[in-house]
C-alpha cells in the first residue's frame, strides 16, 4: 500500500501523521484488497491512498472524454462549412439597404447575421455555436474533478468552522479541453463572418450600413491567448493571435467601430476597394486613424503568431502558416482571404484525434501535457510534445528527461474498468 509515501509511520508501523501532500497522477492503480480484490475506499486507514488514485483516474477519464467531444464538434464544424458551399437558396440580398449591427456579444452578432442573410443558411452553425459554448462550460475549471472535490471539502470545512488556509495546486486542473473549446468558438465565428464577407462582396451594389464592435470577439481571443501562455501551450497561443488578426481584417472590411457605414476615400492607405462603403467613421480622418490602428494591431498579432507557429507540427503548422499569410495580406490592403478549406481542417483534426485514440502508449511531458507515441514501448526517435513543443522522445526508445509513462490513461482511453464521472 506504500503507507510510508502517505503517512508518517512510527517504529511499530502505525501511522502518526499525514506526510506531505501527494502529487497528482502519482498513483499507477487503485489499490484493492489483496485477498478478495474488494474496494478499500471506505476503510479510513487506506482512504487517503485509494481516493488519491480514484481522483487521478477520474481526471484522466475527463481528459479523454473532452478530447473526443472536441473532435465531434470539430467534425460538425467541418460539415457545416461544407454545407455553405452547397446552399444556394434561402439567401437574401445581403447588400440591400438597411442597418446591420455586428455589436454586442458574439452570439448576438451571429443571430443578426442569420436574420440578415436568411434563416436557413446559418441555422446549423448557430446551433453548433450553442453546442460548443455548452461544451466550454462542461470543461471549465468549475467542472474539473479536482475542483469539484475542492468545493465539497471547502463546504465541509465551512460547516465545521475549521480554521486555516485551504487551497490546491492550480496546475492540477486540465485546461486543454477548455482552451480547445474557446478556439473552436472563435473558429466557428470566423467561418460565419468569412462566408458573409463572400456574399456581401459579391452582391454588386452595396447599400447596407454596417456598424461593428468586435470587443467581445477580441476579449475571447485575449482570453485564449492568456490561458495558453499560463499553461504553456504556444500552438493555441498562436491560434489566438491569428484569430485576433482576422477580426482586425473583418473590422476594416465591414465597418470600423463607432458609427453607421458610409463611403470612404479610396486613397486612404490600406483601403479595401470593395469594402470602402462599409467604413464607419464621422470623418475620413477618423476613419484613417481607426484603420491605421486596426492595421497595426492586426500586424502585431501576425508577427506574434509567426514567432509561435514553429511549435506546431504537421498539418496544423501548414494550415496556420497559410492563415498567417492570408491575414497579413488582408491587413496590407490585399484581397480578402478565403476560409480554411474543409479538407485542410479535417486533416488537422484527424492528426489531433490520433493523439487521444489510445492505440499507442500514453505519456506526459515535463509540463504535464498528455500525449501518445504509437505502438512501441517508448519513443524511438526525437519528438516533441504536440501542445508545448518540449522534447518527449530520445533515440532508441528512450524518453526525454521529465517524460513519464501514464499507464492508466491507456486503460481509460479504451473504456475499461467501468470508470464514470
Amino acid at each position: 500500500m506504500s503507507m510510508h509515501d502517505h503517512y508518517e509511520i512510527d517504529e511499530d508501523g502505525n501511522p502518526t501523521g499525514i506526510a506531505a501532500a501527494t502529487k497528482p497522477f502519482s498513483m499507477d492503480e487503485v489499490k484493492s484488497c489483496s485477498v478478495c480484490r474488494g474496494s478499500l475506499r471506505n476503510i479510513c486507514r487506506y482512504g487517503r491512498i485509494v481516493r488519491r488514485a480514484m481522483l487521478d483516474e477520474a481526471t484522466k477519464k475527463f481528459i479523454s472524454w473532452s478530447a473526443n467531444r472536441h473532435l465531434e464538434l470539430a467534425e460538425g464544424l467541418i460539415k457545416e462549412q461544407k454545407k455553405l458551399e452547397q446552399i444556394v437558396d434561402g439567401v437574401q440580398d445581403v447588400g440591400r439597404a438597411g442597418q446591420l449591427a455586428l455589436t454586442g456579444d458574439v452570439f448576438m452578432q451571429i443571430r443578426n447575421l442569420r436574420k440578415w442573410v436568411g434563416q436557413k443558411r446559418y441555422n446549423g452553425l448557430m446551433q453548433l455555436y450553442i453546442n460548443i459554448d455548452k461544451f466550454s462550460d462542461q470543461v471549465s475549471v468549475q467542472e474539473q474533478p479536482f475542483h469539484r472535490v475542492f468545493e465539497f471539502v471547502r463546504h465541509a470545512r465551512r460547516q465545521n468552522k475549521t480554521d486555516g488556509a485551504f487551497h490546491y495546486d492550480q496546475d492540477i486542473v486540465q485546461l486543454r479541453g477548455y482552451l480547445l473549446a474557446l478556439s473552436l468558438l472563435l473558429k466557428c465565428n470566423i467561418v460565419i463572418l468569412s462566408d458573409f464577407m463572400g456574399l456581401w462582396k459579391g452582391s454588386g451594389i452595396i447599400q447596407s450600413k454596417i456598424s461593428v464592435d468586435f470587443a467581445a470577439n477580441f476579449n475571447l481571443c485575449n482570453k485564449l491567448i492568456q490561458l495558453a501562455v499560463d499553461t504553456g501551450r504556444p500552438q493555441l497561443q498562436a491560434e489566438g493571435h491569428i484569430y485576433s488578426a482576422q477580426f482586425c481584417g473583418f473590422a476594416i472590411s465591414l465597418g470600423l467601430p463607432g458609427a453607421p457605414s458610409k463611403s470612404a476615400d479610396a486613397s486612404i492607405p490600406g483601403a479595401f476597394p470593395d469594402a470602402d462603403t462599409a467604413i464607419t467613421s464621422d470623418t475620413e480622418d477618423e476613419a484613417a486613424t481607426q484603420r491605421e490602428h486596426l492595421t497595426d494591431k492586426g500586424l502585431d498579432h501576425v508577427a506574434r503568431a509567426r514567432d509561435l507557429v514553429g511549435s506546431a507540427s504537421g498539418e496544423s503548422r501548414h494550415v496556420m502558416e497559410a492563415e498567417i499569410e492570408a491575414a497579413e495580406t488582408v491587413l496590407k490592403g490585399g484581397v480578402f482571404y478565403r476560409p480554411v478549406t474543409t479538407d485542410e481542417m479535417r486533416a488537422v483534426y484527424s492528426a489531433m484525434a490520433a493523439e487521444f485514440l489510445g492505440t499507442g502508449h500514453w505519456y506526459t511531458c515535463e509540463l504535464g501535457h498528455p500525449f501518445t507515441v504509437g505502438e512501441c514501448g517508448m519513443p524511438m526517435e526525437q519528438a516533441r510534445c504536440p501542445e508545448c513543443g518540449s522534447p518527449v522522445g530520445g533515440q532508441n526508445h528512450a524518453p526525454a528527461e521529465g517524460v513519464r509513462r501514464a499507464d492508466v490513461i491507456e486503460e481509460l482511453a479504451r473504456g475499461v474498468d467501468g470508470m464514470r464521472i
